[in-house]
């Protein structure tokens, strides 16, 4: 296996105003740093007993850096964990209205993620399927097979979904809908996770833009995961880590493994802050006052039921999430690429 990648990048984004031109330029900057870890040929990752591994958003933010440079960083600490299988959230690339480059990003995308060292379940995001580019990734991501799929393990029933078919862009599509059903009546695994790219409950930059966008939709699909059990939906698009528990479903946005990263909303940081001080002081007055705040703000700003929130933890760096299952439990765990844990939690199944 490759030693790990010792340098680190930030991504900086410069707006420069034309004079006179009212055009705006952006311009990205990469700026390497060495890590403080030195020992890097004994590398061992903080975690190695995962069932699957799950990281997503790995595009860049231009024609000129289609793929973040960070994405090899990520390939290198995903395959330390020696994990079995890795499902990868869509945003594969950067969109292009070319189709010879969209065919180039995605053969530079499968170079990139040929290093890892395990088998990979690709997950369609808008990017990759914008401006006609879908047909290329169904073509050369997907092999030119289904873009929405299930498969079966020991212990578990999983689902990928496709929410930009080229006659249902951001939505399921009734016939998928219908597969869907079918699909999850059918199984008799003791965990069900479900995979798909927009999140149902966006927290952040996309609220508006994901399956909201069709909130009858949203809710019908969500209807039929608590109705069938899923234990986990796995989601990117947002540019960040969360956990959501919200009416009898688990959301899990990992959109962390390159692109630019950006903040959840300022109402659910407000929360987060609530609830980690009402956890140190469950009596305090001030404290709790400051949650009802918090869930008001997010019932105002989102249209989120406050009282069927079970669970929120945020964490605005580039990571990955480790999944390891039992018969009746399933352990969570997320990690920076520095291998510093993010979020730990187990769910009874």
């Amino acid at each position: 296996m490759r030693a790990l990648i010792r340098k680190r990048h930030l991504v900086v984004i410069c707006a420069v105003l034309i004079a006179g031109s009212g055009l705006l330029y952006y311009t990205l900057n990469y700026r390497t740093y060495e890590s403080t870890d030195a020992d890097y040929d004994n590398y061992v990752p903080p975690y190695s007993a995962a069932n699957f591994v799950v990281f997503g958003d790995m595009q860049g933010g231009s024609d000129w850096t289609p793929i973040s440079p960070s994405f090899s960083v990520v390939v290198d600490v995903v395959s330390r964990t020696n994990a079995p299988m890795a499902f990868i959230l869509g945003d594969l690339y950067f969109d292009s209205t070319d189709n010879e480059h969209q065919i180039e990003r995605a053969e530079t995308f499968l170079s990139e993620v040929a290093n890892l060292n395990m088998p990979w379940y690709p997950v369609m995001g808008n990017h990759e399927a914008e401006h006609g580019g879908w047909a290329v990734a169904q073509d050369r991501i997907f092999e030119g097979r289904n873009t929405y799929y299930s498969f079966d393990t020991e212990l578990a029933h999983f689902i990928v979904l496709d929410a930009y078919m080229p006659d249902a862009w951001g939505t399921i599509s009734e016939e998928q809908l219908i597969w869907l059903e079918e699909n999850l009546r059918a199984t008799a695994k003791s965990h069900i996770f479900v995979f798909l790219h927009p999140p149902l409950y966006p927290v952040g930059h996309n609220y508006g833009s994901s399956l909201d966008t069709d909130p009858a939709l949203r809710d019908r699909v969500a209807n039929l995961f608590v109705q069938h059990g899923v234990d986990i939906v796995f989601c990117g698009h947002e540019h960040f880590y969360t956990s959501f528990g919200y009416q009898g479903l688990m959301q899990i946005t990992s959109g962390g493994a390159g692109a630019i990263l950006h903040d959840c909303g300022y109402a659910f940081h407000e929360l987060e802050e609530a609830l980690d001080e009402t956890d140190q002081e469950p009596n305090d007055k001030e404290a709790l006052h400051e949650l009802q705040e918090a869930y008001k703000e997010i019932e105002d700003d989102y249209g989120y039921t406050s009282n069927e929130i079970t669970r929120f933890n945020s964490a605005k760096e580039l990571h990955y999430v480790l999944v390891e299952l039992s018969a009746n439990t399933i352990d969570i765990s997320a990690y920076n690429l520095e291998g510093e844990l993010i979020d730990q939690f187990t769910m009874e199944s």
